[in-house]
């Protein structure tokens, strides 16, 4: 996929999700060829994380949660000191485990 394609499905994404008066402040993605290049942005390495720190100078990664269904997404947030909710039908004994995201998101509102 080309970084324009991403881009469109970034801005697609934020329509339907604003006519929803649901907000996101800030996409983070590597532009990087994980075969190809080494780079500190892809996960488990925490150049983006760094990154969405120094624009959002208040983020508290201790604070935080990792929603993912990898183990770089999971190791990612070790890296980061964060909170892990791991998306899959099974469960893992080391994070909270949801069956997908809209579960975790409806987990959210039921405790508001």
């Amino acid at each position: 996929m080309s970084e324009e394609d991403l881009n469109n499905i970034h801005k697609n994404m934020l329509k339907i999700l604003e006519k929803n008066e649901i907000f996101i402040d800030a996409i983070f993605y590597c532009p990087h060829d994980y075969v190809i290049e080494d780079c500190n942005c892809r996960k488990p390495k925490i150049g983006l994380a760094l990154k969405a720190k120094e624009i959002f100078p208040d983020i508290n990664f201790v604070k935080s949660v990792m929603v993912g269904d990898s183990k770089s997404d999971m190791e990612f947030a070790e890296n980061i000191g964060a909170k892990k909710v791991f998306i899959s039908n099974t469960h893992s004994p080391k994070e909270i485990t949801v069956p997908s995201l809209y579960d975790f998101a409806k987990l959210l509102y039921e405790s508001y």
